[in-house]
C-alpha cells in the first residue's frame, strides 16, 4: 500500500503542505492584525520548507549536506516555533540558549556521520532535540490553559506532547 512512498514523494508532499500553511500565514500577516510571535511561526514554516528541500539534496548525491543542513533547519524550525509560543503566551523571547541547540545538534550529527557513523544515533540526537523543544511548548500551553482558553490550550499541549512522544518512540525503534 505504501510502496510508492519514497523520500522524494514524502518531502515534496511536506513542502506542499508547509508551503500552503506559510502562504496562509503570510496572507494573514499582510491583511490582518496579528499577535506577538506570529512572525516567528511564519519564519518557522519557511525554514521547514528549506529543511525539506535540503532533504531532497540527498537524491542528487549530497547525503552529508542533506543530513547536516536539513536537520539543522528542522531544529531551527522547532526553536522558532518555541520562540513564537513564548512571545504569544508570555510576551517574552525564548532564551538564546535554545538557539545553541542548532550547532550542538549539527555537531553531534556530523560526529555520528563522519567519525562514528550511526544512523540510529543521528536519529536519536535529532529526536531528543526536537522532542525536548516540543515538550517545552506543551508545558507552556498547559501552564497558560487556566488563564485564557483552557480547552484549546490543553488540546494543543496534548498534541505537542504526543508529537514529542512519537518522536522519541521513533528514535528508539
Amino acid at each position: 500500500m505504501l510502496e510508492g512512498l519514497d523520500l522524494k514523494t514524502i518531502a515534496v508532499c511536506h513542502v506542499g503542505m508547509v508551503s500552503f500553511v506559510a502562504l496562509v500565514l503570510l496572507f494573514c500577516r499582510i491583511h490582518l492584525k496579528t499577535y506577538a510571535g506570529f512572525d516567528y511561526w511564519l519564519a518557522g514554516n519557511v525554514v521547514a520548507i528549506c529543511g525539506y528541500i535540503a532533504l531532497l539534496a540527498r537524491l542528487s548525491g549530497h547525503e552529508a549536506l542533506s543530513i547536516l543542513l536539513g536537520n539543522a533547519l528542522f531544529v531551527l524550525t522547532a526553536v522558532l516555533r518555541l520562540e513564537a509560543t513564548l512571545r504569544f503566551l508570555r510576551g517574552v523571547p525564548a532564551s538564546r540558549a535554545y538557539y545553541l541547540l542548532i550547532p550542538a545538534v549539527t555537531g553531534a550529527l556530523a560526529w555520528f556521520y563522519f567519525a562514528e557513523p550511526s544512523i540510529s544515533l543521528r536519529n536519536l540526537v535529532i529526536s531528543l532535540a526536537v522532542a525536548g523543544v516540543c515538550l517545552k511548548m506543551a508545558w507552556e500551553f498547559l501552564r497558560h490553559a487556566g488563564t485564557r482558553r483552557p480547552a484549546l490550550y490543553r488540546a494543543i499541549s496534548f498534541m505537542m506532547a504526543v508529537f514529542a512522544v512519537v518522536m522519541l518512540i521513533r528514535a528508539v525503534l
